[in-house]
C-alpha cells in the first residue's frame, strides 16, 4: 500500500476549520495578550510627557494608576480565558488527529501491517498528534509576537527615531553577522 503524503499547510488549515469558532476565540484572546503590553507603554509615555510639561495634577496621577491597574487586570483575565480556550482547542485538535491516525491504521488491509512494536506505534501516534497540536498553537504565538514587535518598533520610532536606531543598532549588527556566517558556511559546504 502506497503511503500518501500530506501537505502541512493544508492539514493545519483543515484542523483549524474543524472548530473555527474555537480557533478564532483562541487567536483573538492570545493576539490581545501579545498586544496588551503595548498599552502600559503608551500610558507611561503620556504620563511622562505631561510630567515634563508640568501639566500634571494629583487626579491625573490617580487616573494613570487606575488605567494601569485596569490594563493589568484585563491582561490577567485574558490569560485566564486564554488558558481555557487554548487547552480546549488543543484537546479537540489532538484527539481529532489521534482518531484519524488510528482510523487509518485500522483501515489498512491485514496484509499490510505496520512493522514495529505496539508500544512504538502508540508512542508515535501520541507524539505526532502532540507535534501537530503544538504547531497550530505556535502559529498564533508567532503572529502575535511579530505584530507586537512591529507595533512596538513603530511606537519607539515615533517617540524618538534617533535613540531607537542607536539602541537597536547592535542587535541588527549581530543579526546580519550571524546571517552572513550562516550563508558563508552554506556556500563552503555547497548547500
Amino acid at each position: 500500500m502506497k503511503e500518501k503524503r500530506v501537505n502541512t499547510a493544508r492539514m493545519m488549515w483543515e484542523l483549524i476549520k474543524y472548530k473555527p469558532g474555537l480557533y478564532a476565540a483562541n487567536f483573538a484572546v492570545f493576539f490581545a495578550i501579545f498586544l496588551i503590553p503595548v498599552l502600559p507603554g503608551l500610558v507611561y509615555n503620556d504620563y511622562y510627557t505631561r510630567l515634563e510639561s508640568r501639566d500634571i495634577s494629583a487626579e491625573s496621577v490617580l487616573l494613570t494608576i487606575a488605567i494601569l491597574a485596569g490594563i493589568y487586570l484585563i491582561r490577567a483575565l485574558l490569560l485566564y480565558i486564554g488558558a481555557y480556550t487554548d487547552s480546549t482547542h488543543r484537546f479537540y485538535v489532538c484527539n481529532l488527529v489521534r482518531y484519524n491516525l488510528i482510523s487509518y491504521i485500522l483501515a489498512r488491509p491485514g496484509a499490510c501491517p505496520y512493522t514495529g512494536s505496539a508500544g512504538s506505534i502508540t508512542n508515535s501516534i501520541k507524539e505526532d498528534a502532540n507535534q501537530i497540536e503544538e504547531s497550530i498553537t505556535w502559529t498564533i504565538d508567532i503572529i502575535g509576537t511579530y505584530t507586537f514587535a512591529m507595533l512596538a518598533g513603530i511606537i519607539l520610532l515615533s517617540i524618538n527615531w534617533k535613540i531607537t536606531l542607536i539602541a537597536f543598532a547592535p542587535f541588527f549588527v549581530l543579526l546580519f553577522r550571524s546571517v552572513y556566517k550562516e550563508l558563508h558556511a552554506d556556500c563552503e559546504t555547497g548547500c
